[in-house]
Order: C-alpha cells, then structure tokens, then sequence
C-alpha cells in the first residue's frame, strides 16, 4: 500500500483507527481530515489537479491506470462523486477520538497535581497531530504546503493531572521498577482525545509572503489518561474541558457528556453477593501487539459447602478468548508459603442470558485451612486439553458463542507474585477478601 501524504496524520507519523461507537465517534480518517482542510479555506475540490492527487493517494492501483486517458477518466469521475458526497456528509458538530501517548513529570504537593501538558510539545505548539504534504501538488496557491495541523484551542484545559497525595505515592510506587543501582519510574501514559473540528482559519504570515493556511482548530472535550496502552483495564484520570465550546457546539458538548462512555468498555459483571473479584485486567495474546486483538478476562470467585468435609470452589468466567473449558483439567492454586494445591474440575455450567461460565472445583477441609493461613498468591487455569490432561472431550465446550477456529492458550498464570506473572496480575483486595472468605465458610 503506497504511503499517504495527507492533511492529517496524527501523533508523530502514526494514524490509530477506532471504530464508530453508539453515539458517534468516530477517527478522524485522512480522508476527512483533507476535506475539512478544503471547507474550512475554500479550496475548490473539484479540480482536475485535487482529484488526481486523491487518487495517487488512495487508490494503490492509480499507476496501473494513471497513463490511460479512458480508464484514468472513470476513475476520475468517481472520486469526484466520493469527495463530494464525503464533503456534504462532514459536519463541524461531529465528534472525533484520536490516540497518542505522552508523559507527565513530577507531582506539585501544593496543587496536588502531576505536571502534565498532554497537548503541548517542546515549541509549545497545541497541536494534536503533525504536518502533512497532500497540498503540495494541488496546486492550491493559499495552503503552506506542508502545514495542516490540527490545533487544540482549549489546549490548557487539560494541563495537569490531579490526584490526592495518598493515592499519588500509590500510583508512583506500582509504577517504579528497581534496578540494580538504581529505580526508574516509568511516567508514559496513553490517551483517548474527543474533539471536534472548528470551521475557524488558522493563518499566520511567518514574516514573508503574507497569510499562509496553516492547520485546523479543533474544541477538545475530554481526554482520558490510561495506563495501558490498549486502553482496556487501567483507566487513570478523565480531563473534562474547562473553556466552554464555541455556541454552535454547546449542544453537541451537551449530548456528547451526556451519553459519554456508554458502550466503551465491556460491561461488568455484577458482583453478586458471596463472590469476590479475582482479576479485571486484560490479557494480551504475547504474539501481537495489535489492541485490536486484545483478550478480556473477568473473573469471580465463590465458595460453598458441598457435603461432608467436601467445600466447592467455583470461578466465574467472561472473556472473549477463544478457550475451551471441561471436566477433568487441572487448576492450581499457589499460597503465600510456596504450597501448590492441584484441584481437579468437577462440572462447567453456562449462563446464556449474562454470557459467563462458571467452573468448579471441589476441595477438603484441611486443604480449605491451609489456603486460608497461607493466603491467595497465586492461580494457574489450564485451558483446552494438553498431553499430560486430556480432560472429558464429551464435555468440552467453547466458552464463547462464535466459532473458534484455534486456540492459542493451554494455560494461564494470575498471580500476586509480580515476578511470577508481571503481566497479569490479581485484584489488589483478592488475597484478602479470599482469607475472609474462607473464614466465613469454615465457621458456617
């Protein structure tokens, strides 16, 4: 695929595509970024030099055609029809996201703040994107070539992350990695831009040849701050904007906080009374790094008594993982002292209507009281069925409704042991939540 040259194309080279959620979001495509380029300065898109541009840079197969007046002519025809119809359906009252990373510096005891400029850079530009060429060949005298920015007109909205102090010294020790010599505190951060193009030209004369068209203003609503750079389980701050819209956006402003993070995120399972929370991160599959392909894990944990000195352990399952559950595997369960306690699968039962499974596990007394003293350290699930555990194969069913094709897991780690598993991690109050829970069902 040839390399675009366009009018925006966001954060330091790289363009992150997401999809249209429910109430309109959408990226801001090369395709758009040119045609608001147009709206806003009046450039005529029309035009025999503009078209041709389009197709040498969206269409990969324009130099199998380009020399033959026939076929070139067809194609030309269609794109107008496509920049036109793309032109009419453009509003400056759509809403747009847009992915970039950044860092933010030291915490200010006194304004209980991280320093944070997530839309400035070192020139103390407040643009959101960078430079790009399709202009060049236009022939479109007004443009500066190489500038099409888009700009943040309420970039110091944003400046600054606040956190109290108690949970600042929290976030700085989880996110501090020792060294031999030394530590190091990692301060990247991921974030989701909601913004909106502004119908106002951005010009500057640069001290010669007059005003130049320079880059598009755009109004930011809000900005999430993440963790992660899939931007799945570890949401940090939300900066909501403190300079009110321009008038003609203060209805779409009010829709957009209205509905705002509705349908963004997996909806959670309710925690239902005599359950804990074992784990609410996300699992990425090692062999990509594509968050488009990224694996969600929620996991509960109940326990009951069964009969006799018998206990039954269950975990409640929702992912999107391609896994296969069945009686008969093997699952482990590590203490705080380095005791492993092997519990065989006795039954996998489904609940349709809330999309989980729930496999259980049963276990003796003095096993119980022993995990109870040596606590939740660690928990090993063996997915799909391995030489060594062939499991019940009438029994083996997929966990999700959709055809799994393959399986890339045969088991997977959770631990509170973070150089055990540093990737995947249990919820923070697991262990002793786990501890409580075994004392309440010993003393039934």
């Amino acid at each position: 695929m040839m390399k675009p040259k366009f009018c925006n194309k966001f954060i330091l080279g790289i363009l992150f595509l997401l999809s249209l959620n429910s109430y309109g979001q959408k990226a801001l495509l090369e395709k758009d970024g040119i045609i608001y380029c147009a709206k806003v300065y009046g450039y005529n898109i029309g035009t025999n030099d503009f078209i041709i541009e389009w197709l040498s840079n969206f269409d990969e197969k324009f130099e199998t055609y380009k020399n033959n007046e026939f076929e070139l002519n067809a194609k030309r025809n269609e794109a107008l029809q496509e920049i036109n119809a793309l032109s009419n359906e453009l509003q400056f009252t759509d809403i747009y996201t847009q992915k970039m990373d950044a860092e933010f510096g030291q915490y200010d005891f006194n304004t209980k703040n991280f320093e944070f400029k997530p839309l400035q850079f070192a020139d103390e530009k407040k643009q959101i994107n960078t430079s790009s060429y399709f202009y060049v060949h236009t022939n479109i005298i007004s443009a500066d070539h190489n500038r099409a920015e888009v700009y943040a007109l309420n970039f110091k909205d944003f400046d600054g992350i606040p956190m109290e102090t108690n949970d600042a010294n929290l976030f700085i020790n989880n996110r501090t990695k020792q060294g031999y010599n030394s530590s190091y505190v990692n301060r990247k951060v991921y974030l989701k831009i909601y913004f909106s193009i502004l119908p106002e030209k951005m010009q500057d004369n640069y001290g010669w040849g007059g005003l130049k068209d320079i880059g598009l203003y755009s109004y930011v609503y809000k900005i999430e701050v993440w963790g992660d750079e899939c931007m799945s389980g570890n949401k940090i701050a939300v900066l909501n904007a403190k300079q009110q819209p321009p008038t003609y956006l203060l209805a779409t402003g009010e829709e957009f906080n209205k509905n705002y993070d509705l349908g963004n995120t997996q909806e959670k399972l309710p925690l239902e009374q005599g359950w804990i929370k074992i784990v609410d991160q996300t699992l990425y599959n090692n062999n990509s790094s594509n968050c488009n392909k990224k694996n969600h894990f929620e996991i509960h944990l109940s326990m009951e008594k069964d009969y006799g000195d018998l206990y039954k352990i269950k975990f409640k399952f929702r992912t999107n993982a391609c896994l296969i559950f069945s009686p008969g595997f093997f699952y482990t369960i590590t203490d705080f002292k380095e005791n492993k306690y092997p519990l065989l699968v006795t039954d996998v039962t489904d609940n349709i209507v809330n999309d989980y499974k729930i496999v259980s596990v049963r276990i003796n007394k003095e096993t119980l009281k022993s995990l109870g003293d040596g606590g939740l350290a660690d928990i090993k699930f063996q997915f799909n069925p391995t030489s060594q555990y062939q499991g019940s194969s009438n029994y083996t069913k997929y966990f999700t409704n959709k055809k799994c094709t393959s399986s890339i897991y045969l088991y997977v780690n959770w631990s509170s042991l973070k150089k055990e598993a540093p990737e995947y991690w249990l919820d923070e109050n697991a262990n002793d939540d786990f501890k409580k829970m075994i004392k309440t069902i010993l003393n039934q």
